[in-house]
């Protein structure tokens, strides 16, 4: 097994009847710097998401394992970085929604679900993203009001909700379906989070003391 960190090639210890997961908890702990956590887990040359780590991590063997590629990085840099990129990326991705709504309406099923398959990235990184604020600065949602006496949790809760409903409406191939959840349930959604984001990253930095 070829192990790099930080895109440095490393000594690789004997991690022997070890699992993936087994081998990465050792490794952050003796090799990653204190401050930071491990981002990005790459997988015989495959990156996973966090859904992977989570099912593929407990039980991969170490003798499948022929590279393994970790990135680390100081947690609260990481989204802090990501919620200020976050307001232009999702202002983006809502108008490829629109466009992915048009093509699906106009019958054009193959341009249209081929330029929704290219937006599943950065929905999953946006969602990977509000993991972080929980995880790493600590953040409760169910505590930050959006709306009236609406909670950001709630927000966060439909999302992860519109995102099911997504996955059932693809799987039955029902375009239209598709297309009236994305324009009346995700852009909606998205335009709350794009008006939402200016004031969570300033609770955020002064949560974790990056105020400026």
């Amino acid at each position: 097994m070829k192990l790099f960190i930080n895109e440095e090639l490393q000594e690789t210890p004997a991690y022997d009847n070890k699992s993936l997961r087994e081998i990465i908890l050792l490794i952050e702990k003796d090799r990653i710097p204190k401050s930071e956590v491990i981002t990005t887990i790459k997988l015989n040359g495959v990156i996973l998401s966090m859904e992977d780590e989570k099912n593929i991590a407990a039980n991969y063997p170490v003798e499948k394992i022929e590279s393994l590629e970790l990135l680390s990085a100081n947690p609260n840099d990481l989204m802090l970085e990501g919620l200020g990129d976050a307001r232009d990326v999702l202002t983006n991705l809502v108008e490829h929604i629109a466009a992915v709504i048009d093509l699906l309406r106009q019958g054009d099923i193959n341009k249209g679900s081929e330029k929704f398959q290219s937006c599943l990235g950065i929905m999953q990184w946006f969602n990977e993203l509000l993991g972080y604020t929980t995880k790493f600065a600590k953040i409760d949602y169910s505590h930050i009001t959006w709306q009236e006496d609406r909670s950001v949790a709630e927000l966060n809760l439909k999302l992860l909700n519109i995102y099911g409903d997504i996955t059932e409406a693809q799987r039955n191939n029902d375009w239209i379906s598709l297309s009236d959840i994305l324009e009346y349930e995700f852009i909606p959604v998205m335009q709350a989070w794009i008006k939402l984001l200016p004031v969570l990253l300033d609770y955020i930095k002064s949560k974790t003391g990056k105020a400026n």
